[in-house]
């Protein structure tokens, strides 16, 4: 399927004089969703204003006129659109703890014998994971193939231990060769990871709910030796026992699949069925998925390839691991149109959205001379304020720097040509740059993030044929890390 985005910035928006201002969100997917526009203001007291609209049908266009809004009325206003959608089985109310993941496989090693579909099987699995149970990709780490090194696991599992607490659930997926060469290993593609340093890594993380799954030959082993308090280990197999892989179309999960393994592919099956949900609470946990799986994979295996293979569950996890979501976010797209009155100038633009929040935004048209107005926009989504650094930079070569405080959930319009004498008549150039002062005692991952947009009215004579040209245009920044 296309891929588009789970949440969109629309730093510009106006309701007050002759101004109106729409936006519009298009459900591009078969799949019923609801859409939440989140409105801030240019008033730092006031809070940011959100309506949702539920149940959007699939493949649909919805609307919302930002000027009929209670509190909206009169107002500079930027707008962040987001998405959720149900999935069939609901989790227990509450808090939603945060989910993370780390996926290694590999199919084809530099040398010794290959696998075949541990890849596919991992790229399943962290798509069930989003899709169904409400992990995100910003807290998984996956490599596979020549990407799944020594170097890269070891990092996965520094980031894991030092980002997931003790009410985080955290899942473990290894898909690949095993040996044991006096105590067993699991092989990435480029070094071996011994059963002792697996368990040094399972130990330095804080979390009393991990769900590891090993889809390898001897997994059995592997996993019964790794018990512990607060870990959930599912074993493809038993000890001496194959993990079987099986290409036929029928039996894999994802299209495009060349194949899958049996204990992984039922695995991913139970997170999406009804009939895994064994006790008829509408959840599907981790026990479910295993009681599952077990007696499909030890048939499936006898009745194509006549051998054993026994998955096992090794438990010791208080109470059960629930993987579902009651909801996960869901993929819009979403634009943005003001119809305005402009100084006697009667026009109208429309800009798409940005998807993604940066700490440096670029915008190279800007002009502030004759009857041009140009005002770059600032979006502050945070709940913390933001420093801004603007570079305003002209034909002349001589950048003028100016700095602005944005607040928190705040729309901020800078009007180019009132900023200084240098800027009241040129062609200009901006740069933005945010960042987060540390007296605020918050970073989050990018240490700073705005979105910013460039809105420009004029009335200009065409040096063509003389005419008058009116009008208004808008253009969201190019943003960058």
């Amino acid at each position: 399927s296309v891929s588009t985005a789970t949440e969109w910035y629309l730093p510009e928006g106006y309701t007050a004089g002759d101004f109106d201002t729409w936006v519009m969100a298009m459900n591009p997917s078969g799949d019923t969703v609801d859409i939440t526009y989140t409105f801030y203001t240019n008033d730092p007291e006031a809070e940011p204003v959100s309506v949702t609209h539920y149940g959007v049908k699939p493949w649909s266009r919805d609307t919302i006129h930002v000027d009929e809004i209670e509190g909206l009325k009169g107002t500079e206003v930027s707008t962040k659109v987001t998405a959720t959608r149900p999935v069939k089985l609901a989790t227990a109310e509450g808090e939603e703890p945060q989910m993370f993941a780390v996926l290694f496989a590999v199919e084809d090693y530099p040398e010794g014998e290959d696998l075949l579909y541990s890849e596919d099987d991992l790229y399943d699995l962290k798509h069930a994971l989003v899709d169904r149970c409400g992990f995100s990709y910003d807290l998984m780490r996956y490599c596979t193939a020549e990407c799944a090194t020594v170097q890269k696991f070891e990092e996965a599992m520094s980031w894991l231990a030092a980002s997931a607490g003790p009410e985080d659930t955290v899942l473990f997926f290894f898909g690949g060769r095993s040996s044991k060469d006096g105590e067993n290993r699991i092989h990435l593609y480029d070094g071996e990871i011994s059963q002792t340093q697996l368990a040094a890594h399972f130990s330095d993380l804080a979390t009393e709910k991990l769900v590891a799954l090993f889809s390898c030959d001897n997994s059995g082993e592997i996993a019964q030796a790794l018990q512990g308090p607060g870990r959930l280990l599912l074993s493809a197999c038993d000890a001496g026992e194959e993990a079987h892989e099986y290409p036929e179309e029928g039996f894999t999960i994802a299209s495009g699949d060349n194949g899958n393994g049996a204990f992984p592919r039922y695995f991913v099956e139970a997170l999406g069925k009804k009939a895994a949900d064994l006790d008829g609470d509408e959840l599907v946990s981790a026990e479910e998925a295993f009681d599952y799986l077990e007696e499909k994979v030890t048939d499936l295996v006898q009745a194509r390839s006549g051998e054993d293979q026994h998955p096992l569950m090794f438990d010791q996890v208080e109470g059960e691991v629930e993987l579902t979501a009651q909801e996960v976010p869901a993929q819009i797209v979403a634009e943005r149109s003001v119809y305005f009155n402009y100084n006697g100038i009667g026009d109208g633009h429309t800009s798409i959205g940005a998807c993604q929040v940066y700490p440096n935004w670029f915008l190279a048209e800007g002009y502030t001379g004759g009857s041009f107005d140009t005002y770059i926009l600032v979006m502050n989504p945070y709940d913390v304020q933001q420093k801004l650094t603007v570079t305003y930079m002209t034909p002349e070569g001589e950048p003028l720097v100016k700095e602005y405080d944005c607040p928190p959930r705040y729309r901020l319009t800078i009007k180019v040509d009132d900023q200084d004498s240098s800027l009241a008549s040129t062609d200009v150039s901006v740069r933005v740059e945010a960042c987060i002062p540390e007296s605020a005692g918050f970073r989050p991952a990018c240490a700073g993030g705005v979105v910013v947009e460039r809105a420009m009215y004029f009335v200009y004579r065409d040096p063509g044929d003389g005419s008058l040209k009116a009008g208004g245009s808008c253009s969201i920044g190019y943003g960058s890390w």
